[in-house]
């Protein structure tokens, strides 16, 4: 009896130890290459079991990755050469338009870019129509004449910023077209770029900006506002693509731009935020595909 007992004793002894043995080799093998490289599509493949409690997901970081590819554009050229005609809203982009050539890489980044950017602090757009067939040589950029570039495309801004004096809105209307005309002589792929809305009574008022009093801020901000609005209706007239930065940071309500789109250090000029807006509207409406 003693014997039996104990050969009893000794026969559960040994499953238990092999109960143990074997456990961890089962979960190893769930948790295998096999489902790290498939991640948690193979679930539905493994042993139903309580021991299992860990999947092994994709990482994370090729998702980015992924996501640019998937977003990518092809454009219809190898190669394409933009210019930008403006005032001190198209001169702070960057000395090479950094901003724009930053966001359009990375729509396009199987395509060659190359940017040329003629802005011009101060000028009023009849200014800037004088200048069209001279050198160009302003801070440290120095262009030949913007026509023997020989632009596949021409970005125009509207000199909203810089009105005439007096104040003349028709006349901006009418010298805007003239600039559009002679710039189509040269590509007919101009596109009327409209930028961002001013602050109203604030315009002006950062620690480098023309601190000019109320009355006068009003004024001459509702004087901008006009203009950029003409530079839509003009777009419409004359059967031109606009990029209207306008319509998205114009508030109708309390007639308007938005703070977070313009640079606090003088309160007229574009910030970071709104450079960024501006490039991500110029990409998005262009017709390259």
């Amino acid at each position: 009896m003693i014997i039996t007992t104990q050969i009893i004793i000794l026969i559960i002894l040994i499953g238990v130890s092999l109960r143990f043995m074997v456990a961890p080799q089962t979960t190893a093998k769930i948790i295998s290459p096999i489902s790290q490289v498939l991640g948690s599509a193979t679930s539905n493949l493994l042993p139903k079991t309580d021991v299992i409690n860990v999947m092994v997901l994709p990482s994370p970081i090729s998702q980015p990755k992924i996501t640019a590819q998937l977003k990518a554009k092809i454009a219809l050229r190898p190669e394409y050469t933009i210019a930008i005609v403006g005032d001190s809203m198209e001169d702070t982009m960057g000395e090479y338009a950094d901003y724009l050539e930053h966001e359009i890489e990375r729509a396009y980044p199987m395509t060659k870019f190359n940017l040329f950017n003629y802005g011009r602090g101060s000028q009023t757009v009849e200014e800037a129509l004088g200048k069209i067939d001279q050198n160009f040589n302003y801070q440290t950029r120095v262009y030949p004449p913007l026509p023997s570039i020989n632009p596949d495309i021409i970005i125009v801004g509207s000199f909203a910023y810089n009105p005439f004096t007096p104040y003349d809105r028709n006349r901006h209307w009418i010298s805007l077209t003239r600039m559009i005309e002679k710039l189509k002589t040269i590509t007919p792929n101009v596109y009327l770029l409209a930028e961002m809305a001013p602050l109203r009574s604030e315009f002006g008022k950062g620690p480098q900006g023309v601190n000019w009093e109320t009355g006068t801020v009003i004024t001459h901000s509702g004087h901008i506002i006009e203009q950029l609005q003409n530079a839509v209706g003009l777009s419409k007239t004359l059967n031109i693509p606009v990029i209207n930065v306008f319509a998205d940071t114009y508030n109708e309500e309390t007639k308007s731009g938005n703070a977070a789109y313009i640079d606090p250090s003088d309160d007229i000029h574009p910030s970071v935020y709104g450079h960024e807006k501006m490039a991500e509207k110029i990409v998005e409406t262009l017709q390259l595909n």
